[in-house]
């Protein structure tokens, strides 16, 4: 009794035991493009050139690039960056993706999907995706598509933060205890199974 108590004590410690996820990556301006603040957001808020509805990714962003000078917000071309830290992406997810017409580089495991006058790029990450929306003119998008293009290519993710595809990362409760737990967290889930293993030895031999 008092074995199977400590052994549940293990499992919900390397359960629960999980360090705070921060994708941690570095954007580049691209050029002829400026990071617009906070505080120019607001400035510029009722200036809106293109406008917006509800629920789109522009109502809801980590940065924004806009083609200077910097008049009006969402002033055509515009390209606005997300950071979903709402768990990592499967491989079934990016098959997912290419099912809804996305590109997936092999490489480089980025989604591309392009439309007439703008760019969806989704970076899987360790702990989810960092989504880039980038919007032109149709007139212009076809010029414009090398600057989107090579502020994505500039974006730089750091070691911990790098998507991996390690077969064990699909499975949900392995991922979070072998790989996002903190290392006490790890050790005590080794624990735990050589616990379990030397108990199941033991009852084959007897």
């Amino acid at each position: 009794m008092i074995k199977n108590i400590f052994l549940a004590l293990i499992l919900v410690t390397v359960i629960t035991n999980s360090q705070s996820k921060r994708t941690k990556s570095f954007f580049s301006e691209t050029d002829g493009y400026v990071k617009v603040t906070w505080d120019t957001y607001l400035f510029l808020a009722n200036k809106m050139e293109v406008p917006l509805k509800k629920n789109t990714p522009q109502n809801n962003f980590d940065y924004m690039f806009i083609k200077t000078p910097v008049d009006t917000l969402f002033k055509l071309p515009f390209i606005v960056v997300q950071i979903n830290e709402r768990g990592r992406l499967r491989k079934a997810d990016l098959t997912d993706f290419v099912e809804n017409r996305y590109r997936l580089d092999v490489q480089t495991n980025y989604l591309w999907k392009e439309g007439s006058d703008q760019l969806h790029v989704i970076i899987p990450t360790k702990y989810g995706s960092i989504n880039i929306f980038c919007r032109s003119s149709v007139e212009n998008f076809a010029k414009d598509k090398d600057s989107f293009k090579k502020f994505v290519n500039s974006i730089v993710l750091y070691n911990d933060t790098k998507y991996s595809t390690n077969f064990l990362r699909d499975i949900p409760i392995l991922n979070r205890i072998l790989f996002e737990s903190s290392p006490l967290g790890t050790v005590l889930f080794f624990v735990a199974v050589a616990f379990i293993a030397s108990r199941w030895y033991k009852r084959m031999r007897s």
